[in-house]
């Protein structure tokens, strides 16, 4: 499994409104700039992050983007599903994928299926807070 740059500036955004804010809104241009991010890559995003009521958007003068939750109610594994997809480990354990003949007798199919499992117990374990500590 491979986290593209998309999920993991998704991350990058949410970290730096959590740590930014201070209940205002924060320009995209800003968090750009402090993040090393192009604007138009945000363009990309945050219309994501917003839909999904992960960020309010306001446009124009004052505008910006600021978090909806407090930072320990963002979960990792939430962030990632949203701009990845789920975390399957094979094609066959994707979210509506068909199912498998051969999954009856399949041997490596518990060993994706654990892995799987791990993957999203990890993610979901992970709270933008928790990214937030410096260590």
């Amino acid at each position: 499994m491979i986290v593209s740059t998309r999920g993991r500036y998704a991350l990058r955004v949410i970290i730096d409104l959590a740590e930014n804010s201070g209940g205002g809104f924060i320009p995209m241009k800003t968090i750009a700039e402090r993040q090393g991010i192009s604007l138009k890559y945000l363009e990309r995003i945050l219309p994501t992050l917003t839909k999904n009521h992960l960020v309010e958007g306001v446009q124009g003068k004052n505008g910006g983007y600021r978090l909806c939750r407090k930072p320990e109610e963002y979960k990792i594994g939430e962030i990632l599903r949203l701009t990845e997809g789920d975390f399957a480990t094979v094609a066959c354990l994707e979210c509506g994928a068909e199912p498998c003949s051969r999954s009856a007798e399949c041997r490596t199919l518990p060993v994706w299926s654990n892995l799987q499992k791990l993957i999203n117990d990890y993610f979901d374990g992970v709270t933008i807070a928790d990214l937030m500590k410096k260590e």
